[in-house]
């Protein structure tokens, strides 16, 4: 081959990407320069596989969590399976308190309450309406005369932030921080 075509293609190999490696013949170690459009490409590839990884893991991630998540919807699931679980328990002792005639006996289910599953007087409360309470694994469970049951759902308990008045000025403090504060003038 000619001198003259082989410059050209010299030219062009300082350009492709350098890679420094390190090679041992015979014990002898040595550093060998490589230039080559293989070791880029692969680079590239490795690159490219890294940003699909990372936007798969984002996915996963925000599958897991947030308010549609699998481990919000696991939460609510155990909760709700929790709560079924109380009702049920009432319900068997409901069921095992009519009498033969098919009439419900109130003092009959809170005999069985007490005995079946363990609960104490505190566990079961008389409402006025001739209903009762029955806490159950945390859960209150209304049984009407007619021996009906329904789950109360506890009432959030809203409370108001500690305040502070300067004149005719209002300053709110966050309780969980002794550093926030909101400055409302009147």
């Amino acid at each position: 081959m000619r001198e003259n075509n082989r410059k050209p293609i010299e030219i062009h190999r300082k350009k492709l990407p350098q890679f420094t490696t390190m090679n041992v013949i015979d014990g002898q170690a040595g550093l060998i320069n490589y230039s080559s459009l293989i070791f880029y490409s692969l680079t590239i590839d490795n690159i490219l596989n890294i940003i699909v990884l990372l936007i798969l893991a984002g996915v996963t991630i925000a599958t897991l969590t947030g308010d549609n998540g699998i481990l919000t919807r696991a939460n609510e699931a155990k909760e709700v399976t929790e709560e079924a679980g109380a009702k049920e328990k009432v319900q068997m002792e409901v069921a095992g308190s009519f009498d033969e005639h098919g009439n419900f006996d109130m003092n009959k289910l809170k005999e069985n309450l007490k005995t079946n599953l363990g609960l104490t007087d505190s566990d079961i409360k008389d409402n006025e309406d001739g209903s009762i309470t029955v806490t159950v694994d945390g859960y209150e469970i209304l049984v009407d005369a007619e021996g009906s049951i329904s789950v109360k759902k506890p009432t959030p308990v809203v409370t108001e932030p500690p305040t502070e008045k300067v004149g005719e000025d209002t300053i709110f403090k966050d309780p969980n921080s002794s550093n926030k504060e909101a400055y409302i003038p009147k």
